[in-house]
């Protein structure tokens, strides 16, 4: 829903001192979580969000989520044209009918 609210709760740093824990209220449902600054090179777990304090309130914050999570569970699916092109030499033929009787 375009309309539901989501809100982060900030509850304190994180025992590392780089991050902060958090309280999120989106919809109906509530989570516990951390956030982080980004790190170039290193990977990203969860969404990648932008925070704005709350006036009078600055340890609750509305959020903007700018990245979504993957959709799927395991690693990126990513192929190039090399890979799809040398499938074969990677990975063997693929299975076929035997022609060894032959």
């Amino acid at each position: 829903m375009a309309d539901e609210q989501d809100v982060v709760v900030v509850a304190g740093p994180t025992p590392d001192e780089k991050g902060a824990r958090v309280v999120r209220f989106k919809g109906d449902t509530v989570s516990f979580g951390e956030v982080r600054a980004l790190e170039e090179g290193k990977p990203i777990a969860g969404e990648v969000v932008k925070l704005s304090p709350r006036d009078g309130a600055p340890q609750v914050c509305d959020v903007e989520v700018v990245h979504a999570a993957a959709a799927h569970k395991g690693p990126a699916r990513v192929s190039s044209r090399s890979y799809r092109t040398n499938w074969e030499q990677v990975f063997g033929a693929a299975p076929g009918p035997d022609r060894s009787a032959n």
